[in-house]
């Protein structure tokens, strides 16, 4: 938390990490206390079978996306603020327009 969110009394809403790996896919939800420091709220993950992500890309799509919602129902989070780490192999940048969009490097 910056000085300025402190000296105003902001924090924070809770946040989501999700970590899609080749073999799993991970979450955290991280609030603030009062003080300001971080507190683990909750945490799940499964591992997927193997063949799903190869290489950095996905090749089952529809299995890897329903085991990232099995884990948001399995930690019971209501946060809709997600974080997430990918691999720059899954996406790919429009330099005319400065966005991003998922695709194959």
């Amino acid at each position: 938390m910056s000085f300025l969110d402190t000296l105003l009394g902001r924090k924070h809403p809770p946040m989501i990490g999700l970590d899609v790996s080749s073999s799993s896919v991970k979450l955290v939800e991280l609030s603030q206390d009062p003080s300001g420091e971080y507190v683990l709220e909750r945490f799940a993950a499964e591992s997927f079978e193997k063949g799903w992500i190869q290489d950095g890309q996905i090749e089952k799509f529809d299995e890897v996306a329903d085991a990232v919602r099995r884990v948001i129902s399995k930690s019971g989070t209501k946060t809709k603020n997600v974080v997430m780490a990918m691999p720059q192999s899954a996406y790919q940048e429009d330099h005319a327009s400065g966005r991003f969009a998922r695709g194959r490097a």
